[in-house]
C-alpha cells in the first residue's frame, strides 16, 4: 500500500470498466479536480472520438492523446480518468508513471461488452455483431501493457461507484 498525497491519481483500464464514474466519484470524494482525457481531446478538437477517428485517424488522435497526457500529468493532486489506448505509448506510460498512482480498472469480457453496447460510440469496435470477440482481442493485445503501467488493480464487475471509490481510497491509504 502506498500513501498518496499531492499526486494525481490515474485510472486506466479498458472501454467500459469504470474509469469516468469512478474517476469523477473519486475527485468529489477526496476533493480534487476531476480530468477525462477523452472529453479534454474532444473540446480541444471540437468533435467527438468517433469523428477524430474516423476523419483523422487513429495516429492523429494519438498525438492529441499524447499531449494532453503530458498536460494533466504535470498538474498536481487531480483524478485524471485516461483512455483505454492511453498504454499503447511507451511514452505515455513513462509520462504517467512519473506523477500519478495508477489504479488499473479491470472487468469481463461480458460486463465490458454490456457496458459498452448500451452507448454503442466506440470507434474501435466496428459493429455490434461482433462485440465479445473484438473485446476480447483488444484485451488481449493490452493487457500487458495495461499491468506494466499499473500500481494496484481493482475488478469492477460486481462493484457499484462508490464501493469502488472507497476500495481505491483504502488501497492507497487516502
Amino acid at each position: 500500500m502506498k500513501r498518496v498525497t499531492n499526486r494525481n491519481i490515474g485510472l486506466i483500464g479498458f472501454m467500459g470498466t469504470g474509469k469516468t464514474a469512478i474517476g469523477s466519484a473519486l475527485a468529489i470524494d477526496t476533493h480534487r479536480q476531476f480530468f477525462d482525457t477523452d472529453t479534454l481531446i474532444e473540446q480541444r478538437a471540437g468533435k467527438t472520438i468517433t469523428e477524430i477517428f474516423e476523419e483523422e485517424g487513429e495516429i492523429v488522435f494519438r498525438e492529441m492523446e499524447s499531449q494532453v497526457v503530458i498536460e494533466v500529468c504535470g498538474l498536481d493532486s487531480s483524478v485524471i480518468s485516461f483512455g483505454g489506448g492511453v498504454v499503447l505509448s511507451p511514452s505515455n506510460i513513462e509520462t504517467i508513471r512519473k506523477t500519478t498512482y495508477v489504479v488499473l480498472l479491470k472487468a469481463s469480457v461480458e460486463t465490458i461488452s454490456s457496458r459498452t453496447s448500451l452507448h454503442f460510440t466506440r470507434p474501435l469496435l466496428d459493429s455490434k455483431a461482433n462485440l465479445h470477440n473484438q473485446i476480447k482481442n483488444l484485451l488481449a493485445s493490452r493487457e500487458a501493457l495495461y499491468d506494466k503501467a499499473k500500481d494496484v488493480e481493482l475488478e469492477t464487475d460486481l462493484m457499484s461507484v462508490d464501493d469502488a471509490v472507497q476500495e481505491i481510497k483504502r488501497r492507497i491509504y487516502l
